[in-house]
């Protein structure tokens, strides 16, 4: 399927004759290999954050230049197939919180970056993970024991 090109969530949709993509949750982007450019610090807020503010990315399909996270969609056909929510109340799931806060150093050793440092609060218990997920997903976990 279609990922996003920000985070690399794939898209939600299962019609396969869908022409617009988009995920529910997308998760925060450094697990994806995006830093910030002077600090070189994997970045932890996700797509819907990003495209919610004012600031600007930039990557090979930008040539390297500024491009403002609020216009992706003028970008190129990749980018304007998928519809981001321009919302900074929508959250990355638990369990992505915590694959990130448990392998923060692994994923910036893996992309040649530093680490991200505002994620200390994102160490999660197995129960905390597990009420999110059935939350967000509308599944029972224990059905699966």
């Amino acid at each position: 399927g279609e990922q996003c090109p920000f985070c690399g969530v794939l898209c939600d949709c299962t019609n396969r004759e869908h022409s617009q993509h988009n995920a529910e949750y997308h998760r925060s982007q450094g697990l994806n290999g995006w830093r910030w450019r002077n600090s070189k610090k994997l970045m932890s807020d996700n797509c819907t954050t990003y495209v919610a503010g004012d600031v600007p990315f930039r990557n090979k399909d930008t040539n390297w230049k500024p491009f403002p996270y609020k216009k992706y969609r003028e970008l190129n056909d990749h980018y304007s197939r998928w519809d981001i929510a321009a919302d900074t109340s929508i959250t990355t799931s638990a369990f992505w919180k915590w694959v990130y806060y448990k392998y923060n150093k692994d994923f910036a050793a893996k992309y040649s970056c530093k680490p991200a440092d505002d994620i200390s609060n994102w160490e999660f218990t197995r129960d905390q993970i597990q009420k999110d997920i059935e939350d967000k997903y509308h599944v029972t976990i224990s059905e699966f024991n």
